[in-house]
């Protein structure tokens, strides 16, 4: 099994873990990751800051370092953050024969809540 940022579950079998939407988290300068490596847009100065992965990038947020735009799964319930629907969305992925083994249908169905 695996978890992908994506715009599907590509070859494999796999479900979508959240909805496809994204929250602009901080102020200031903008914060690159791998998943929004140029998150000014194409017309853009580059960002000064990037890191590894979105967690990251929340953290240098919330740490007063600029913004970066990261999966609205990554935030609270709870959080004000405005969603911004986008293609990309957290996968659960796996190949079609450990898709279909107990464990796995199980972990699946705990993680989207069915």
């Amino acid at each position: 099994l695996a978890v992908r940022w994506a715009e599907g579950p590509g070859d494999l079998e796999g479900t979508a873990l959240g909805e496809p939407s994204r929250v602009t988290v901080g102020e200031g300068p903008w914060i690159a990751w791998p998943g929004d490596p140029n998150p000014g847009g194409s017309n853009a100065e580059g960002a000064p800051l990037s890191v590894g992965d979105a967690g990251q990038a929340l953290a240098a947020a919330r740490s007063g370092l600029g913004r970066a735009r990261i999966p609205a799964l990554l935030l609270d319930n709870d959080d004000p953050g405005e969603r911004e629907p986008c293609r990309r969305a957290y996968w659960l992925v796996a190949p079609l024969p450990q898709w279909r083994q107990k464990k796995v249908k199980a972990l699946v169905a705990f993680l989207t809540g069915g």
